[in-house]
């Protein structure tokens, strides 16, 4: 049977579209690298965070998330908490990996690194530092976290609404721009509602002896006291100032206090009240599956830093799937300005995007009670 000219020019057609359609179907990796610290001192931040993030990708992978044929890669590096080693692994990651997204740093002082960095490399970044201050350095820099004020104001105003407390005190890192803000965060609304802030300390995050500081805050008699230090060092700040006379003052201090800061401080550390990103008490199926599947795998519970490393891969498979089907890192870029709704397990559950880029979540006051955190009352 001879084919008209007509009849071969349509089956050309035909066999052109299904060529077409194939190509669109194509299998799609999405490559995500995450630059924490999983050695040094800030390794409390990353280790559990880059663990989440591992569950995360495998779990939204079987459930096959971002489309049939599409998967995401995730790559981790350990910047050893190293400013130089950060700056190196960015470079490794955009250029080599060819990242569509970095996420990381754990820190305010790393994030402050990068900032004029992702301007070069055109990639954007989704930080878990508190710190807002690098923003204005770059669009392509994102927060998966609120800011000091948004994270330790409530921890403030607590204090003195709910607590009642009328001489207050803070000690913090002064070469950690996020532990001077926190700290800021903190006194501002004490001192608005008329408490008295009987001293400030600042310590370097290399020190280990805070006997003198100890001692010059016991003289003041501040019924609570401000800790802007990372776990085991907060600990200690508080081992040394409850031995210095201060057995009942009231401890406050940033999501940073987590499990590290019990296992150090003990029975010292007891009634620290804090803010955190995450409610490890959350009855919410997510939160409830999210946190089992944790246990299982790493054999520990998931706390905050956890929560918020699952929560950046939340929030980074709704940028690819509202990006889709033209996916490059402008593109992600563009939505992530201006990302709604994202379902977390941090907070309240719901992630915001906001016009100066630090999101609204949800932010609870907790409190350390019988070696547990647990909801303030």
């Amino acid at each position: 049977m001879r084919l008209s000219l007509k009849t071969t020019l349509a089956a050309a057609l035909l066999a052109g579209t299904s060529i077409v359609a194939a190509g669109q179907a194509r299998a799609e990796e999405y490559t995500l690298v995450a630059i924490h610290s999983l050695t040094g001192g800030l390794a409390f931040l990353g280790v559990p965070a880059t663990n989440a993030m591992k569950q995360a990708v495998d779990e939204f992978n079987a459930k096959k998330a971002l489309g049939p044929n599409n998967s995401m890669k995730l790559i981790v590096y350990d910047n050893a908490s190293s400013s130089q080693e950060t700056i190196t692994l960015y470079n490794k990651a955009a250029l080599q990996d060819k990242a569509l997204l970095i996420l990381g740093p754990s820190d305010s002082t790393r994030c402050a690194v990068i900032g004029p960095m992702l301007n070069d490399l055109k990639v954007p970044d989704l930080t878990a530092c508190q710190s807002d201050a690098a923003l204005p350095t770059s669009p392509y820099l994102f927060k998966s976290t609120t800011n000091p004020v948004g994270a330790i104001r409530p921890l403030g105003e607590y204090a003195v609404q709910k607590l009642g407390l009328k001489r207050v005190a803070a000690v913090f890192l002064r070469d950690n721009d996020g532990q001077i803000g926190n700290a800021r965060a903190f006194l501002e609304p004490v001192t608005k509602a008329g408490a008295t802030v009987v001293g400030q300390e600042g310590v370097l995050s290399t020190d280990t002896d805070y006997s003198a500081v100890a001692t010059k805050l016991a003289a003041q008699k501040p019924d609570g006291i401000y800790i802007g230090a990372n776990a085991e060092q907060a600990a200690n700040i508080v081992m040394q100032l409850r031995t210095a006379g201060l057995t009942t003052t009231k401890i406050f201090g940033s999501s940073s206090l987590g499990e590290d800061y019990i296992k150090t401080g003990g029975k010292a550390v007891e009634n620290t009240y804090m803010t955190l990103d995450y409610n490890p008490s959350s009855t919410k199926p997510m939160n409830v599956a999210f946190a089992a599947e944790y246990k299982k795998r790493f054999k520990i519970d998931a706390e905050n830093w956890a929560a918020l490393g699952y929560s950046n891969i939340q929030v980074a498979v709704d940028a690819i799937k509202k990006a889709q089907p033209n996916v490059n890192r402008e593109s992600l870029k563009k939505v992530m300005e201006t990302q709604k709704g994202v379902s977390v397990v941090i907070g309240g559950g719901t992630w915001n995007q906001t016009a100066t880029r630090v999101p609204e979540y949800g932010i609870g006051v907790f409190m350390i009670k019988d070696g547990k955190i647990t909801p303030a009352s």
